[in-house]
C-alpha cells in the first residue's frame, strides 16, 4: 500500500467526487458510492481521510449517499486501526466522527466499542487536543443516545463550515435515542475518569475540554443524573474554593451555565447563596458574567428573583451597559412567577424616560432607545422584542396594550413585516390577558392590509397568528379582502400558503359551510383555552372578562 501524502492525481480524484457529491440528484449512486469506497481502500484509508480533499469527499460520501453497514463495513477496519491518527488530525478527525454516528446508527457495537476504546485510552491528552476533543464529544452522544446539537458541542466557526458543507440546519432542541445498556457502561466510566482527572480546576477553564465536559455533562444528566450531580457538584467546588472564577471566564463561564442548567434545586441555592447574592449588579453590567446571571435567573425561586430585583433597581445602567438580555430574562421570570410585574414595568419606564408617558412604550422598547435618543431611523431589536413579549403576558398589560393600539396602520404593518416586531403583535394577539375587545381592535386597525401582510415572510405567519383569535364575522371580512387579491396573491410564495391555510378556496365554493365549519372551530378553541388557563397559573381575576355563556 502506498504511504505519504496523496499525488496531486489522487487529490484531483477526491476534488472530483466532492464536486459530484455537491449536486442536487445522484445518479447511481449506490454504484458510484461504492466505486468510491474501492479506491479510499486501495489508496490507503489513513492517507486519504487525513487529506483535506479525500477527508472531505468521504465524509460527504457517507453523509449524503445513505450507505449501510454492509458498505461501511470494509472502510471501519482499517480506519479504527488508525483511529488515534484520524482522531488528531485536523482532516480525519471529521471522519472520525462522521464514522462513529455510522456505526452507532447500524447496530454495529463491537466497532463502536474500538473507536470508544481508544477515546478512552487516551481522554487526557484529547480533551485539551484540538481536534480530539470534538471526537470525545461525538463518543459521549453515541454512547449516550443524546444529541446535543452543534451548538453545545462545536464553535461557531466549526458549525458555519459544517453548514455550508453540508447544507445544515442548526439544531438547538436535544435529540435521543434508547442505547443498549452495554453503551451506558462506557458512559458512566467516561464520566468516572472525567471526575478523577487531576488538573480538572485547569480543564474546566480549557476552550476544547469545556464543550466536552458540557456534552458529557447533559448526557450523564439524562441517562445518569446521580453520576452527573456528583461531577457537577466537583466542578462547582473548584468555583467555591476559589481555585478558578467560573463566572467571569471567557470559557469557563459557558460551562458554569451548563453546570447551573443541570443542578438540582437545593445546590442552586448553594450556588446562589455564595455567587451571586450581593453581586447582581456587578455580574449584569460584566461582559461576561452576565450570560451566567441570566441562566441563574432562569430557574431562580420567587425568593431569590425578589433579592435580585432589589440589586438591580438602577436597571438602566444594565441597559447602557448593553446587557439587555437580563432585563429580558426578568421579566420572563416575573412573567413565570407572577411576582413584582408592576414595580418592574414602572421601573423599564423610567428607564427610558417615560413615566408620564406610557403609551410611547412599544416603540421605545422595541428599539432599546430612550424618547429623546429615539428617531425613524432606530431598527427593532432581539431583546426589544422579548421585552415586549413578556410585557404582554404581564397580569397588568395595559400599557402596552394601549402604546400598540396608539400606533398607525402603517407603523402596526411595519411592526408585523419585521422579524423581532411580528412576534411583538403575535404575542399581543396570543396573551391571555389582553382582553378580547383590545384584539378586535387590532383586527379593525389592520383591515385592507392583510394582503400586505400576507405577501411577507413575517406577515404572513402575523396574519394566521390575527386568524386564530377572529370571530368568524371577522374571518369572513379578512376572508373577502384575500379573495379580491387572490390571483396575486396564489403567485406570491407566501401568499398562497396564506390562502390555503385560512382555507379561503372552500369559502368561495361552500360559504354555508365553511361558517358552520369555523363556529365549530371557535367553540373547541374556546374550550382549549379554558382548559389550559386552569393549569396556567394564571388567576381567573387576571383574565379578561369573556361573553356570558347560554
Amino acid at each position: 500500500m502506498t504511504t505519504g501524502r496523496l499525488t496531486d492525481e489522487e487529490k484531483n480524484y477526491y476534488r472530483r467526487v466532492e464536486e459530484y457529491l455537491g449536486g442536487e440528484d445522484l445518479e447511481d449512486a449506490e454504484l458510484f458510492s461504492r466505486n468510491v469506497l474501492q479506491q479510499v481502500l486501495k489508496d490507503g484509508v489513513k492517507r486519504v481521510l487525513c487529506d483535506r480533499h479525500g477527508s472531505w469527499a468521504t465524509e460527504k460520501l457517507l453523509v449524503r449517499a445513505g450507505l449501510g453497514a454492509e458498505d461501511i463495513q470494509p472502510l471501519l477496519q482499517p480506519a479504527t486501526d488508525s483511529f488515534y491518527q484520524l482522531a488528531t488530525s485536523r482532516c480525519g478527525s471529521h471522519v472520525a466522527q462522521t464514522l462513529l454516528q455510522m456505526s452507532a446508527r447500524a447496530g454495529l457495537e463491537d466497532e463502536v466499542f474500538k473507536m470508544v476504546d481508544c477515546v478512552e485510552a487516551h481522554l487526557d491528552e484529547f480533551l485539551t487536543h484540538e481536534y480530539g476533543s470534538h471526537v470525545i464529544s461525538i463518543s459521549v452522544q453515541v454512547v449516550s443516545g443524546l444529541n446535543v446539537g452543534d451548538h453545545v458541542s462545536r464553535s461557531q466557526g466549526s458549525r458555519q463550515n459544517r453548514a455550508t458543507r453540508f447544507s445544515l440546519d442548526e439544531k438547538k432542541a436535544l435529540d435521543w435515542t434508547e442505547v443498549p445498556e452495554a453503551y451506558l457502561k462506557r458512559l458512566e466510566a467516561i464520566g468516572k475518569r472525567v471526575g478523577k482527572l487531576p488538573n480538572l480546576g485547569k480543564l474546566v477553564v480549557n476552550a476544547c475540554a469545556v464543550p466536552v465536559f458540557r456534552v458529557l455533562l447533559l448526557s450523564l444528566t439524562h441517562c445518569m443524573p446521580a453520576r452527573a450531580s456528583r461531577l457537577a457538584k466537583k466542578m462547582l467546588k473548584l468555583q467555591s474554593r476559589g481555585e478558578v472564577d467560573l463566572c467571569t471566564h471567557v470559557v469557563g463561564s459557558h460551562l458554569l451555565q451548563t453546570l447551573i442548567e443541570v443542578s438540582s434545586p437545593d445546590v442552586l441555592e448553594r450556588v446562589f447563596d455564595r455567587l451571586y447574592k450581593g453581586r447582581a449588579m456587578e455580574y449584569a453590567i460584566h461582559p461576561i458574567a452576565n450570560y451566567t446571571l441570566q441562566q441563574m435567573l432562569a430557574t431562580a425561586s420567587p425568593k431569590q428573583v425578589s433579592e435580585v430585583l432589589q440589586e438591580l433597581e438602577n436597571l438602566e445602567e444594565v441597559l447602557f451597559a448593553g446587557h439587555s438580555g437580563v432585563v429580558a430574562k426578568l421579566l420572563e421570570v416575573c412573567v413565570r412567577c407572577g411576582e413584582h410585574q408592576s414595580s418592574l414595568q414602572l421601573n423599564l419606564l423610567k428607564c427610558f424616560h417615560i413615566e408620564g408617558s406610557p403609551e410611547k412604550c412599544v416603540p421605545l422598547f422595541l428599539t432599546l432607545t430612550t424618547v429623546e435618543a429615539h428617531s425613524a431611523q432606530s431598527a427593532p431589536t432581539l431583546h426589544g422584542s422579548l421585552i415586549l413579549q413578556s410585557l404582554m403576558k404581564f397580569k397588568d398589560s395595559s400599557a402596552v396594550v394601549g402604546s400598540l393600539l396608539s400606533m398607525s396602520t402603517d407603523e402596526v404593518v411595519a411592526l408585523g413585516t419585521d422579524p423581532c416586531g411580528s412576534h411583538v403583535v403575535e404575542a399581543f394577539m396570543n396573551s391571555a390577558t389582553v382582553p378580547a375587545a383590545k384584539k378586535a381592535e387590532l383586527v379593525t386597525l389592520l383591515k385592507e392590509r392583510y394582503v400586505t401582510l400576507s405577501k411577507s415572510k413575517h406577515g404572513s405567519r402575523l396574519v394566521e397568528s390575527v386568524w386564530e383569535h377572529c370571530t368568524v364575522g371577522q374571518k369572513e371580512a379578512i376572508v373577502t379582502e384575500l379573495l379580491d387579491s387572490e390571483e396575486e396573491l396564489g403567485a406570491d410564495f407566501y401568499g398562497k400558503f396564506v390562502l390555503r391555510n385560512l382555507n379561503v378556496s372552500h369559502y368561495k365554493r361552500k360559504q354555508n359551510v365553511w361558517q358552520t365549519q369555523q363556529e365549530m372551530a371557535g367553540k373547541r378553541r374556546e374550550l382549549f383555552q379554558d382548559i389550559i388557563a386552569g393549569d396556567s397559573g394564571i388567576q381567573e381575576e387576571d383574565l379578561p372578562p369573556s361573553k356570558k355563556k347560554k
